[in-house]
């Protein structure tokens, strides 16, 4: 028999050419975890963050936190989520137990119900969370073979699943299994008089998302739009807990109205917050006020009493 047919014919080749492709793999990196997760988390070429339109900054957090946690002995443990402060709040509010109660909680759904679980799996095994693992499993190595025993993979082939899952663990972690993910704005429009109007603003955002800070913008009767410029205060309340930004304006924000309509737009990127938007003293204004949120903005059109 010769080469090639022996290769057809070598048991777990069909699954070799099913697994996930990673760009140039060598020996090195399949028999050395650690130097392949350094390589992961900074090479650009392998980074799911290389995407500019995705959270470049919080992915990469997370990113390097499970690959840390990855490559310990004992995998992601209470011990090493507590040292993982991005993943510690944005699943358990900045409790470790509750963080990894809810990763595994959320694992444990993920495979269960979706149509193709297996690099969520290897990741789970290469974490040391999969309930299958035995004692025995206590180093990042000895993880991956427990998952190709369990699944029919060589090392290679399970490293390939693993790494894939740990970029959709990133993905998963920093959407839709945030705990109260959702940066929070609150706005309070004060009639002031029927010529003018004041705006305060809050809001408050988990230190590890990147949002910007928030723009307003400004029309009188039609006219072009303008920027207005706002002063914030930043963390002016943050103490009691520091896993959260705040931020507030420095003092009220007034403004004179058009003569018959006036347009704010409030703009707070890149992520869609929950707007809170409270009218107070409207019968100062006399005027008709509507406001209306879209994705990341929240408009606010003061104009004149229909008659």
């Amino acid at each position: 028999m010769d080469r090639d047919a022996a290769q057809q014919d070598a048991p777990g080749q069909a699954e070799d050419d099913a697994a996930p492709k990673r760009d140039d793999p060598d020996d090195d990196a399949t028999l050395n975890p650690a130097t392949a997760d350094d390589a992961l988390a900074t090479d650009p070429t392998t980074s799911p963050l290389a995407d500019p339109t995705r959270k470049p900054v919080l992915e990469r957090q997370v990113l390097d936190e499970l690959l840390a946690a990855r490559k310990t002995p004992e995998g992601l443990t209470q011990g090493q989520m507590a040292r993982s402060p991005t993943l510690t709040a944005l699943l358990g509010d900045s409790d470790p137990v509750a963080a990894l109660d809810h990763l595994l909680r959320s694992v444990m759904e993920y495979t269960a119900t979706t149509d193709d679980p297996l690099a969520v799996t290897a990741a789970a095994y290469s974490l040391g969370l999969a309930r299958e693992l035995h004692s025995r499993a206590d180093t990042h190595l000895a993880r991956l073979e427990a998952f190709g025993q369990q699944f029919g993979f060589e090392q290679r082939q399970a490293r390939r699943y693993s790494d894939k899952g740990v970029k959709e663990l990133t993905r998963l972690v920093t959407t839709t299994w945030m705990r109260q993910a959702q940066p929070e704005l609150h706005l309070i429009v004060i009639g002031l008089s029927p010529e003018s109007i004041a705006l305060t603003i809050d809001t408050q955002v988990r230190a590890a998302t990147p949002m910007r800070t928030p723009r307003l913008g400004l029309s009188r009767d039609d006219e072009p739009m303008q920027q207005a410029e706002l002063e914030f205060d930043t963390n002016s309340e943050a103490g009691l807990n520091p896993s959260y930004v705040c931020q507030r304006l420095t003092r009220p924000a007034r403004f004179d109205l058009g003569t018959h309509s006036t347009r704010f737009l409030l703009r707070w990127a890149p992520l869609w917050p929950k707007f809170t938007v409270a009218v107070m003293e409207q019968a100062r204004l006399d005027a008709d006020v509507v406001v209306e949120a879209f994705g990341n903005t929240v408009g606010v059109v003061v104009s004149e009493k229909n008659q």
